[in-house]
């Protein structure tokens, strides 16, 4: 997270930060684009100065065209700032959605292979593994985040919708259940306190299979 009107390159204090941020390990072609490829659309974030789209989401955010990574930046901190982790987080994945790579997925599932699960499962287990994390303050102080038991549920939910298109407002039921089981291992007591009301209500719904993980866990 970097301070306003400062780049990667000209804060060592941010530089260092970035390295204890959440993290994960995204489809380059979403990332950075390959116009080659034809994925002329990149992730804002990623300071790709070769394209000259504007997102509709970037409209919406009000993002500058000739310096859309940083504003995105600036977004991200106040998010934090205002103790909303998880919103900087689906703030994050609505901007790849936008990208031409995660448009065709969303789309025909045209890009669905190997790359993008891997990515899927590195992005769960970065939401699942993070509970604090520092950031800079537009003061440049040193802060830290809390990553709360719901908002990791919103940001599953936003990596979900993303890979089915922004169009879904709900995500499978199986999906919730087995991320929410994901979370129980390092949040048991937490798991208990937001699990219970969603496995009451699609208990239903639920595998065989899985309700006996549930019922192991919520005993």
């Amino acid at each position: 997270m970097l301070a306003a009107k400062e780049t990667r390159s000209g804060s060592s204090l941010a530089s260092a930060i970035e390295n204890y941020a959440p993290a994960y390990q995204e489809v380059k072609a979403a990332h950075t684009g390959n116009k080659k490829a034809g994925y002329p659309i990149a992730h804002i974030g990623s300071g790709n100065k070769g394209s000259k789209d504007i997102l509709p989401l970037a409209k919406e955010l009000k993002l500058d065209p000739a310096k859309k990574s940083i504003t995105y930046r600036l977004h991200q901190r106040n998010y934090l700032e205002n103790g909303q982790s998880g919103k900087a987080i689906v703030l994050n994945q609505r901007l790849y959605a936008n990208t031409t790579f995660y448009k065709e997925v969303a789309e025909s599932f045209k890009n669905l292979n190997a790359d993008v699960e891997v990515a899927n499962k590195s992005f769960i287990q970065m939401v699942n593994k993070t509970n604090t994390f520092p950031y800079l303050s537009s003061n440049k102080q040193v802060m830290e985040a809390r990553l709360t038991y719901q908002e990791k549920m919103e940001a599953f939910t936003a990596r979900a919708v993303m890979i089915c298109g922004m169009g879904k407002t709900d995500v499978d039921i199986k999906d919730r259940a087995e991320f929410h089981l994901e979370l129980s291992e390092d949040n048991l007591s937490e798991f208990k306190i937001h699990a219970g009301p969603f496995v009451k209500k699609h208990w239903a719904e639920l595998s065989k299979e899985m309700q006996d993980k549930f019922k192991e866990k919520l005993q």
